[in-house]
């Protein structure tokens, strides 16, 4: 009646999500050391969208609610962070979402979650791009060159494109610094007006 069978050993585990796991390519040794493994975490996190874009959507939804939601989300994502951990305990893949999904209930429910997940990446991507252009639009229109919005959303996904092709140790050493630097200006200006109305 139940078809989900227990968690097996980690090679059994392996074996069930990746069939022809020897003969899949590896990342080169030595492309991510400890900072650019955490540059990876934090690109896919996007906090300073997060800060500067997300908040006031939510806020947009949720109204005086908002301080609940993001609670409520955060424990959410504490028991899907939780999971994970534990199965990274188990084995490590590049399949993610597919190799953990299809280890306990089969391929067929990989292929379901890993194909979900594929499409929230790609609206996810596409509203990345529009929030880049809508910010770099009136960003280069103050300095005299207006163009369309559209134009701006195409480069910023040409620009990842490149830099995602050359070498996963080059895009994670830009997502690293912009991230930083981004987070330290949000800081910077969360401190000045937190100084002005204090003041």
């Amino acid at each position: 009646m139940n078809n989900i069978e227990p968690l097996r050993s980690d090679e059994n585990i392996t074996a069930v999500a990746y069939q022809e796991s020897g003969t899949t390519e590896k990342l080169r040794e030595g492309r991510l050391h400890f900072f650019r493994t955490i540059a990876q975490s934090v690109g896919v996190q996007g906090p300073t969208g997060g800060v500067v874009i997300g908040a006031a959507i939510l806020a947009g939804i949720s109204g005086g609610g908002t301080a609940l939601v993001q609670l409520i989300a955060a424990i959410a994502m504490g028991f899907v962070a939780y999971a994970f951990v534990m199965f990274t305990r188990g084995f490590n893949s590049a399949g993610s979402v597919y190799g953990f999904t299809g280890a306990v209930v089969g391929p067929i429910f990989g292929f379901l979650s890993a194909w979900s997940l594929m499409l929230v990446y790609i609206n996810f991507a596409g509203g990345v791009y529009a929030s880049v252009a809508d910010e770099a639009q009136p960003a280069f229109a103050a300095i005299g060159l207006y163009l369309p919005w559209q134009f701006y959303a195409i480069v910023g996904f040409v620009l990842v494109v490149i830099f995602a092709y050359l070498d996963i140790k080059t895009s994670s050493t830009i997502i690293l610094v912009l991230e930083g630097v981004s987070m330290l200006l949000v800081t910077i200006v969360c401190i000045v007006i937190l100084a002005r109305h204090v003041g």
